[in-house]
């Protein structure tokens, strides 16, 4: 079996309750980062909510590609949607949601998509094994799903590197807690593309906080 190698990536992930904010953290890294990620919550598979406009969004003429992180119950209909902006490349989500995923991801690959699972904190890798092998990427949350700034469920660096080991071919992502002091633990668990949201947002300069991300 021959086992891909991928380069480490940071991307921005932007969780906004508002378009003025969406607007503020897109401004930011648009020119620095070659991806950002749009968390998009609705309340029906976590509690929590944020702002998304398909609309608004595709007349912001974004230059990035994005990818979409969707904490949802029902994927399928954001893909749909989305499917007016060309900038998107990349569909992630959840093995919690009750849905047929290998049928959405099928689909997903007839849409021209790449593809991700993510997994939760308290869920078991078992929820997962069957879909592995048929996605790009499975994304671990180190945090509960919905809230930026949360700190990092060190189990979840153990799930970050059992992913690695025994599904190499597939990019093992993570999302959640990311801060610049636990990069290189994150790195050495097998991480290779990492969301981070409040680790660049919630610095006094996004785009400084991007930057040393990056050069780390």
């Amino acid at each position: 079996m021959t086992i891909k190698k991928y380069m480490n990536e940071i991307i921005p992930a932007i969780l906004a309750q508002d378009e003025k904010t969406f607007r503020e953290r897109l401004k930011a890294v648009k020119d620095l980062a070659p991806m950002v990620q749009i968390d998009v919550l609705d309340g029906t598979l976590f509690r929590e909510t944020s702002w998304f406009d398909v609309a608004a969004i595709k007349a912001m003429e974004i230059k990035a590609d994005l990818e979409l992180h969707l904490m949802v119950s029902q994927p399928k209909k954001y893909i749909e949607a989305c499917r007016v902006l060309p900038n998107v490349k990349r569909v992630i989500w959840h093995i919690e949601a009750h849905i047929d995923h290998a049928e959405l991801i099928i689909l997903c690959e007839e849409y021209g998509l790449k593809t991700g699972l993510a997994i939760a904190p308290k869920t078991p890798l078992d929820e997962i094994e069957p879909f592995a092998d048929m996605v790009e990427e499975i994304l671990v949350l180190g945090v509960e799903p919905g809230k930026s700034g949360q700190n990092l469920i060190n189990e979840t660096i153990d799930k970050a590197r059992t992913i690695a080991l025994a599904w190499p071919n597939a990019v093992t992502g993570f999302d959640g807690g990311i801060a610049q002091w636990n990069l290189e633990r994150l790195r050495d668990a097998g991480v290779t593309r990492f969301c981070v949201a409040s680790g660049i947002f919630g610095a006094t300069d996004p785009k400084e906080a991007l930057m040393k991300f990056q050069n780390l």
